[in-house]
């Protein structure tokens, strides 16, 4: 199945320039939010959706001071999902599918534009964001990212295994596509592995790992600026080094016929080396 790449939110984190691996195809420092399309027989199927066109209208008032300041995101309009949708020709309704890595804010608030839309999502992680029980959960789930109520389909069993890792089908979904058990970023964080043409396949893994360079290269270099992201952002910091360690291992040992992006920076790896897209 044909998949395209695209980007949904420029991030101009402060101190990128020196503390961050991530670079764009120019070199310059950057960080984006990346989402993924999947040419289905009746539709589409979408990976992740950036940010609400209220984050854009409001400038980031409703995603707080402490995210404006510490994120720094563009919000530019022609980044939101709709507007890149239809740079593709593709219509909000068309995307029958949406499957999220995690809820936090710059994967989730997308949402609101495809409200016909099935989302898969981990039961633990849709249990994280809707009840948002604890203190860090009210800093990464935003209410009105949920509000319009979307078509919740969860999943939790992971009956089959890819290169180790816990992976299952999902529901009414082709069997060339399958969640990706990638826990420790987020209560319930996934990615997601799809079958494409010619043999190939795409793994979306999130925020499984900020960098690249954190998975591939002689030293699996972790720069300043994800040591402090996974210090501060993820759910379970032993748990996440443990599987970006495992997701490493996968894609070495995979062999030709493999990409993997993850959310944010523009690099991605394809057949164990790094290239942009």
């Amino acid at each position: 199945m044909p998949w395209r790449t695209f980007n949904v939110g420029t991030l101009r984190v402060p101190g990128l320039s020196f503390a961050s691996t991530a670079r764009d195809a120019t070199g310059a420092p950057a960080m984006i939010c990346r989402s993924l399309l999947v040419d289905l027989d009746d539709g589409y199927a979408l990976v992740d959706t950036g940010f609400s066109p209220e984050d854009v209208t409001s400038r980031g008032r409703t995603l707080g001071r402490a995210f404006m300041t510490l994120v720094n995101p563009v919000l530019d309009p022609a980044e939101l999902l709709t507007a890149q949708l239809e740079q593709l020709g593709v219509r909000p309704e068309e995307v029958r599918h949406v499957l999220m890595t995690h809820l936090d804010v710059d994967h989730a608030g997308g949402l609101v534009c495809l409200p016909e839309a099935t989302v898969h999502v981990h039961a633990a992680e849709l249990e994280a964001a809707t009840s948002r029980a604890r203190a860090a959960d009210r800093l990464r789930y935003y209410e009105h990212h949920f509000a319009h109520g979307p078509r919740w389909q969860a999943f939790s069993d992971a009956p089959d295994r890819w290169q180790g890792l816990p992976c299952g089908p999902l529901t009414g979904l082709p069997d060339g596509i399958r969640f990706v058990e990638l826990p420790g970023h987020s209560p319930g964080h996934c990615g997601f592995l799809f079958d494409g043409e010619g043999g190939r396949l795409g793994l979306h893994a999130g925020d499984a790992f900020l960098e690249v360079a954190e998975l591939v290269g002689p030293s699996r270099r972790t720069s300043l600026a994800a040591r402090l992201h996974h210090a501060a952002a993820d759910h379970d910091s032993k748990l996440g080094r443990t599987t970006r360690a495992r997701l490493a291992d996968a894609i070495a040992s995979h062999g030709p016929g493999l990409t993997v992006w993850n959310a944010h920076d523009p690099a991605h790896v394809v057949d164990g080396a790094v290239t942009f897209g």
